[in-house]
Protein backbone atom coordinates (compact mmCIF):
# COMPACT_ATOMS: atom_id res chain seq x y z
CA UNK A 1 0.00 0.00 0.00
CA UNK A 2 1.29 3.47 -0.86
CA UNK A 3 0.46 6.84 0.66
CA UNK A 4 -0.82 9.73 -1.44
CA UNK A 5 -0.13 13.39 -0.70
CA UNK A 6 -1.37 16.88 -1.59
CA UNK A 7 -4.15 15.62 -3.83
CA UNK A 8 -1.74 13.85 -6.17
CA UNK A 9 -2.53 10.13 -6.14
CA UNK A 10 -0.08 7.54 -7.37
CA UNK A 11 -1.62 6.86 -10.76
CA UNK A 12 -0.81 3.64 -12.59
CA UNK A 13 2.11 2.59 -10.42
CA UNK A 14 2.66 -1.15 -10.45
CA UNK A 15 3.63 -2.17 -6.87
CA UNK A 16 5.49 -5.22 -8.16
CA UNK A 17 8.82 -5.56 -9.90
CA UNK A 18 12.32 -4.22 -9.41
CA UNK A 19 11.65 -0.65 -10.51
CA UNK A 20 11.54 3.01 -9.57
CA UNK A 21 7.94 4.22 -9.70
CA UNK A 22 6.96 7.85 -10.27
CA UNK A 23 3.58 9.12 -9.09
CA UNK A 24 1.83 12.48 -9.18
CA UNK A 25 0.02 14.73 -11.63
CA UNK A 26 0.47 14.25 -15.37
CA UNK A 27 2.15 17.65 -15.66
CA UNK A 28 4.68 16.86 -12.95
CA UNK A 29 5.42 13.42 -14.34
CA UNK A 30 5.96 14.85 -17.82
CA UNK A 31 8.25 17.56 -16.44
CA UNK A 32 10.22 14.98 -14.44
CA UNK A 33 10.69 12.78 -17.51
CA UNK A 34 11.73 15.72 -19.69
CA UNK A 35 14.44 16.70 -17.22
CA UNK A 36 15.94 13.24 -16.81
CA UNK A 37 15.85 12.74 -20.60
CA UNK A 38 18.05 15.78 -21.28
CA UNK A 39 21.00 13.43 -21.97
CA UNK A 40 21.74 10.70 -24.51
CA UNK A 41 20.12 7.87 -22.55
CA UNK A 42 16.34 8.06 -22.68
CA UNK A 43 13.79 6.71 -20.20
CA UNK A 44 10.02 6.18 -20.38
CA UNK A 45 7.11 5.26 -18.11
CA UNK A 46 5.56 1.83 -18.21
CA UNK A 47 2.57 1.69 -15.83
CA UNK A 48 4.11 4.58 -13.91
CA UNK A 49 7.51 2.91 -13.57
CA UNK A 50 10.76 4.12 -15.10
CA UNK A 51 12.32 1.95 -17.79
CA UNK A 52 14.79 2.46 -20.60
CA UNK A 53 13.01 3.86 -23.65
CA UNK A 54 14.88 1.33 -25.79
CA UNK A 55 16.06 -1.77 -23.88
CA UNK A 56 18.85 -2.20 -26.44
CA UNK A 57 20.25 1.31 -26.12
CA UNK A 58 23.63 1.92 -24.53
CA UNK A 59 23.42 3.48 -21.08
CA UNK A 60 25.76 6.48 -21.19
CA UNK A 61 26.86 8.86 -18.48
CA UNK A 62 27.00 8.77 -14.70
CA UNK A 63 23.42 9.91 -14.17
CA UNK A 64 21.86 7.37 -16.52
CA UNK A 65 24.11 4.58 -15.20
CA UNK A 66 23.17 5.22 -11.58
CA UNK A 67 19.47 5.61 -12.36
CA UNK A 68 19.47 2.41 -14.42
CA UNK A 69 21.15 0.53 -11.55
CA UNK A 70 18.43 1.86 -9.24
CA UNK A 71 15.75 0.61 -11.62
CA UNK A 72 17.33 -2.85 -11.50
CA UNK A 73 17.69 -2.77 -7.71
CA UNK A 74 15.68 -5.52 -5.90
CA UNK A 75 13.96 -2.87 -3.80
CA UNK A 76 10.90 -0.99 -5.04
CA UNK A 77 10.53 2.74 -4.36
CA UNK A 78 8.03 5.36 -5.52
CA UNK A 79 8.82 9.03 -6.05
CA UNK A 80 5.67 10.94 -5.10
CA UNK A 81 5.80 14.20 -7.04
CA UNK A 82 3.97 17.07 -5.34
CA UNK A 83 3.46 20.80 -6.02
CA UNK A 84 5.46 23.44 -4.18
CA UNK A 85 5.29 22.90 -0.43
CA UNK A 86 6.64 25.04 2.39
CA UNK A 87 7.02 21.93 4.55
CA UNK A 88 10.13 20.61 2.83
CA UNK A 89 13.02 21.64 0.62
CA UNK A 90 13.47 19.55 -2.54
CA UNK A 91 12.10 16.36 -0.94
CA UNK A 92 10.78 14.86 2.29
CA UNK A 93 12.41 11.55 3.25
CA UNK A 94 9.82 10.76 5.94
CA UNK A 95 6.86 11.36 3.60
CA UNK A 96 8.31 9.87 0.41
CA UNK A 97 7.60 13.08 -1.53
CA UNK A 98 9.54 15.10 -4.09
CA UNK A 99 8.76 18.83 -4.29
CA UNK A 100 8.55 19.65 -8.00
CA UNK A 101 7.95 23.31 -7.21
CA UNK A 102 11.50 23.35 -5.84
CA UNK A 103 13.14 20.82 -8.16
CA UNK A 104 12.23 22.66 -11.37
CA UNK A 105 14.07 25.79 -10.23
CA UNK A 106 17.45 24.22 -10.91
CA UNK A 107 19.31 23.49 -14.13
CA UNK A 108 19.02 20.07 -15.75
CA UNK A 109 22.27 18.99 -14.10
CA UNK A 110 21.18 20.12 -10.66
CA UNK A 111 17.82 18.40 -11.20
CA UNK A 112 19.66 15.17 -12.05
CA UNK A 113 21.97 15.53 -9.05
CA UNK A 114 18.94 15.89 -6.77
CA UNK A 115 17.22 12.89 -8.38
CA UNK A 116 20.28 10.70 -7.81
CA UNK A 117 20.44 11.74 -4.16
CA UNK A 118 16.75 11.09 -3.55
CA UNK A 119 16.61 7.73 -5.35
CA UNK A 120 19.84 6.45 -3.77
CA UNK A 121 18.84 7.71 -0.33
CA UNK A 122 15.62 5.71 -0.37
CA UNK A 123 16.91 2.57 -2.05
CA UNK A 124 19.74 2.38 0.51
CA UNK A 125 17.24 1.96 3.36
CA UNK A 126 16.04 -1.67 3.57
CA UNK A 127 12.24 -1.92 3.28
CA UNK A 128 11.94 1.84 2.77
CA UNK A 129 8.41 1.71 1.33
CA UNK A 130 7.15 -0.67 3.99
CA UNK A 131 8.63 1.46 6.78
CA UNK A 132 7.14 4.55 5.17
CA UNK A 133 3.66 3.01 5.04
CA UNK A 134 3.95 1.87 8.66
CA UNK A 135 5.47 5.18 9.86
CA UNK A 136 8.62 3.38 11.07
CA UNK A 137 11.38 5.38 9.36
CA UNK A 138 14.02 6.46 11.86
CA UNK A 139 16.79 9.03 12.07
CA UNK A 140 19.26 6.17 11.68
CA UNK A 141 17.53 5.20 8.41
CA UNK A 142 17.80 8.78 7.22
CA UNK A 143 21.51 9.00 8.08
CA UNK A 144 22.32 5.79 6.19
CA UNK A 145 20.34 6.91 3.16
CA UNK A 146 21.62 10.48 3.24
CA UNK A 147 25.27 9.39 3.27
CA UNK A 148 24.64 7.05 0.34
CA UNK A 149 22.85 9.86 -1.51
CA UNK A 150 25.83 12.19 -1.04
CA UNK A 151 28.15 9.55 -2.44
CA UNK A 152 25.94 9.25 -5.51
CA UNK A 153 26.23 13.02 -5.96
CA UNK A 154 30.03 12.85 -5.65
CA UNK A 155 30.29 10.43 -8.57
CA UNK A 156 27.93 12.54 -10.69
CA UNK A 157 29.86 15.73 -9.97
CA UNK A 158 33.17 14.05 -10.77
CA UNK A 159 31.95 13.46 -14.31
CA UNK A 160 30.45 16.96 -14.55
CA UNK A 161 33.61 18.69 -13.25
CA UNK A 162 36.44 16.28 -14.16
CA UNK A 163 39.24 18.73 -13.31
CA UNK A 164 37.90 19.49 -9.84
CA UNK A 165 38.08 17.56 -6.57
CA UNK A 166 34.45 16.67 -5.81
CA UNK A 167 34.89 14.70 -2.58
CA UNK A 168 32.23 15.66 -0.08
CA UNK A 169 33.26 17.96 2.74
CA UNK A 170 30.32 19.40 4.58
CA UNK A 171 26.76 20.72 4.44
CA UNK A 172 25.80 23.70 6.52
CA UNK A 173 24.16 27.11 6.80
CA UNK A 174 25.79 29.51 4.34
CA UNK A 175 24.37 33.01 4.13
CA UNK A 176 21.50 34.93 5.68
CA UNK A 177 20.07 38.08 4.10
CA UNK A 178 17.98 39.78 6.75
CA UNK A 179 16.83 42.52 4.37
CA UNK A 180 15.66 40.24 1.56
CA UNK A 181 14.63 37.62 4.14
CA UNK A 182 16.46 34.84 2.31
CA UNK A 183 18.55 31.96 3.55
CA UNK A 184 21.18 29.85 1.78
CA UNK A 185 22.22 26.30 2.59
CA UNK A 186 25.34 24.82 1.05
CA UNK A 187 26.67 21.37 0.17
CA UNK A 188 30.44 21.60 -0.21
CA UNK A 189 32.15 19.11 -2.50
CA UNK A 190 35.72 20.34 -1.93
CA UNK A 191 36.17 22.50 -5.07
CA UNK A 192 32.50 22.97 -6.00
CA UNK A 193 29.46 23.75 -3.91
CA UNK A 194 25.74 23.43 -4.47
CA UNK A 195 23.87 26.37 -2.96
CA UNK A 196 20.16 26.22 -2.17
CA UNK A 197 18.58 29.63 -1.67
CA UNK A 198 15.20 29.88 0.02
CA UNK A 199 13.02 32.44 1.73
CA UNK A 200 12.12 32.83 5.38
CA UNK A 201 8.75 31.69 6.63
CA UNK A 202 6.69 33.48 9.22
CA UNK A 203 6.65 32.08 12.74
CA UNK A 204 3.46 31.49 14.75
CA UNK A 205 3.82 34.97 16.28
CA UNK A 206 3.71 36.55 12.82
CA UNK A 207 7.36 37.55 12.74
CA UNK A 208 9.80 36.39 10.10
CA UNK A 209 11.79 33.42 11.36
CA UNK A 210 15.37 33.21 10.03
CA UNK A 211 15.61 29.59 11.22
CA UNK A 212 12.42 28.52 9.44
CA UNK A 213 12.59 28.38 5.67
CA UNK A 214 10.64 26.58 2.99
CA UNK A 215 10.16 27.40 -0.69
CA UNK A 216 13.36 27.17 -2.73
CA UNK A 217 14.09 30.29 -4.76
CA UNK A 218 16.89 28.69 -6.75
CA UNK A 219 19.88 26.34 -6.89
CA UNK A 220 23.35 27.20 -8.16
CA UNK A 221 26.86 25.82 -8.49
CA UNK A 222 29.80 27.93 -7.38
CA UNK A 223 33.49 27.14 -7.18
CA UNK A 224 34.90 27.16 -3.68
CA UNK A 225 37.39 29.97 -3.14
CA UNK A 226 40.19 29.23 -0.74
CA UNK A 227 39.60 31.30 2.35
CA UNK A 228 35.81 31.20 1.99
CA UNK A 229 35.65 28.21 4.28
CA UNK A 230 38.69 28.45 6.51
CA UNK A 231 37.04 26.33 9.17
CA UNK A 232 36.19 23.33 7.02
CA UNK A 233 36.03 20.36 9.33
CA UNK A 234 38.82 18.05 8.13
CA UNK A 235 37.88 15.49 10.78
CA UNK A 236 34.40 15.24 9.27
CA UNK A 237 35.91 14.64 5.84
CA UNK A 238 38.05 11.83 7.30
CA UNK A 239 34.94 10.31 8.87
CA UNK A 240 33.11 10.53 5.56
CA UNK A 241 36.03 8.94 3.71
CA UNK A 242 35.83 6.04 6.15
CA UNK A 243 32.12 5.65 5.41
CA UNK A 244 32.96 5.62 1.70
CA UNK A 245 35.38 2.74 2.20
CA UNK A 246 32.85 0.83 4.28
CA UNK A 247 30.23 1.28 1.56
CA UNK A 248 32.83 0.16 -1.01
CA UNK A 249 32.12 3.13 -3.27
CA UNK A 250 34.72 3.88 -5.92
CA UNK A 251 35.37 7.39 -7.26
Amino acid sequence: MYFTFAGNPIHNVDPLGNVVGVGGSKAHKNAFLARINSGKTQFKYVKGNLELKDPKQKVEGEFASQLYEAIKNPQKIVLRLIPASKDAQTDQFYFGTVDMGDMLKGTNNIFKQNVLHIVTERISVPDYEKKLAEDRLTEADYNVGHDAGLLAEVKFLKELFPKLDTHFWEEDEYKQDEVARTHSYVFIFTDIMLIIKSKYLKADDGNWDRDNYGEVLGYSYEKVKRGDFEELDRKKRQEFELKRKVLNVQY
